[in-house]
């Protein structure tokens, strides 16, 4: 018995759990919130206590990136003192714990192998396909209940996995760059079978994006492909054919989204105007248009320190009712933008750290050219101008964990000087 137990005992210690956790944290990204809360624990755990504390100090003093993200936590903690909810927006708090501790964990990590980063981000793009595909086959039963083609777009798809339409179309976009990146820019997969399964997937990808329905993450997209298209044929010196493939691209995807009728009807109506009435309830700039006026009137008279991490939402929607605004209202809608959202939320104070970690982010991605990382940071910049990407856990885990490991741990060849520092 005791042999068995210390078996047992050695065979734990043994387990590269930094590793294993993290691995569980990127295929659990797209999964249920809680399932991928009980992962991050995990992984926080195992990140801590692996290797000497020493070490980790010695890779935090290095590069203070993780700090701002810190900030942020410790001023969105601050506001429950001026909130008027009190102890009860500590909910809100708790959901934005991944800046206090994810971050730092991250960096203070050893450098990660090429391979491992590839497993991880492989991980992740694989079971956002396989939660695509659970999606499309309960729409697909349902359909056959209710016969509304509806429910093949936007939220009516994503909820068959309780997920939000926005979230769900920025990992898929997100999934793609990561396939793209592997098979064509790094050309790690050789093999033409491999090749065209990895094409196929990227297909089918792009057509979830266009059932999904959000137009911002459909022009990101749109503009990364055309983006890399020319950039892999300038690399492999291909440039007509590069050219010929995003005449072919535009000219295909804008016919195949014209034969989709929802999403065909959702840009149709989305025309810059301001909102009248309820015929302008799915004009998504109209309602925009009128969400962010009421955002900007709020935060002129708090600007400094906003309104409170929970109280902040309560305020505007309460304000969409003064205004008349009943699709706002009964919605419950947000700002929908990230930066008037935390504005509105916690004002100048917690703003600043926000654009801080996102200027560094993007500065760091252009100066290393990393294809990845500038795809990250253009999809997160771009999407939150039109959505408050951190309002709840999906958008918070997604950017808190990208943004480090891709800031930390670039997924560029830099095996030989990991194996340099390691000596």
């Amino acid at each position: 018995m005791k042999n068995i137990v210390i078996g047992v005992w050695n065979t734990i210690r043994n387990v590269h759990w930094v590793q294993v956790s993290l691995f569980l944290v990127f295929v659990s990204i797209p999964l249920y919130n809680n399932l991928n809360s009980y992962t991050l624990v995990l992984f926080s755990i195992a990140g801590i206590f692996t290797n000497s504390f020493q070490s980790k100090r010695a890779r935090l003093v290095n590069d203070y990136f993780w700090l701002f993200s810190i900030l942020y936590f410790f001023v969105i903690a601050c506001s429950v003192l001026w909130d008027p909810n009190g102890l009860k927006a500590f909910k809100s708090v708790e959901k934005n714990a991944s800046f206090l501790i994810i971050g730092p964990v991250i960096a203070a990590l050893a450098p990660i192998r090429n391979q491992l980063i590839k497993k991880y981000l492989l991980s992740f793009a694989f079971s956002t396909v396989l939660v695509c595909l659970l999606c499309l086959l309960l729409a697909w039963n349902e359909y056959h209940s209710l016969g509304d083609y509806r429910v093949f777009y936007y939220q009516y798809l994503s909820n068959q996995m309780d997920m939000n339409a926005i979230y769900l179309s920025l990992y898929a976009a997100m999934s793609l760059l990561v396939l793209v990146y592997y098979s064509f820019i790094k050309s790690e997969i050789r093999t033409p079978i491999l090749k065209f399964a990895v094409i196929v997937i990227c297909l089918f990808l792009c057509v979830v994006v266009l059932l999904l329905s959000s137009k911002m993450i459909i022009f990101l997209l749109c503009f990364l492909i055309v983006g890399t298209a020319l950039y892999v044929s300038y690399l492999k010196k291909f440039l007509w054919q590069g050219a010929l493939l995003v005449i072919l691209f535009v000219v295909g995807s804008g016919a195949l989204l014209w034969q989709m009728p929802y999403v065909k009807w959702r840009i149709q109506v989305t025309i810059l105007k301001d909102y009248e009435n309820k015929d302008d309830d799915q004009n998504g700039l109209a309602v925009r248009q009128r969400i962010w006026k009421n955002s900007t009137d709020l935060i002129a008279k708090r600007p400094l320190l906003g309104y409170g991490i929970r109280s902040g939402n309560e305020t505007l929607v309460r304000k969409h009712e003064e205004t008349n605004f009943e699709f706002a209202a009964q919605n419950m809608y947000n700002s929908h933008n990230l930066y008037l959202q935390v504005l509105l939320n916690t004002g100048i104070a917690g703003l600043i750290p926000i654009l801080v970690l996102f200027f560094l982010g993007l500065r760091a991605s252009v100066r290393r050219r990393s294809y990845l990382f500038i795809c990250f940071m253009v999809l997160v910049l771009g999407l939150s101008l039109t959505e408050s990407l951190l309002e709840v856990q999906k958008g918070i885990v997604f950017v808190v964990v990208f943004l480090f490991m891709l800031y930390y741990h670039p997924p560029e060849n830099r095996d030989k000087s990991i194996k340099n520092s390691s000596n």
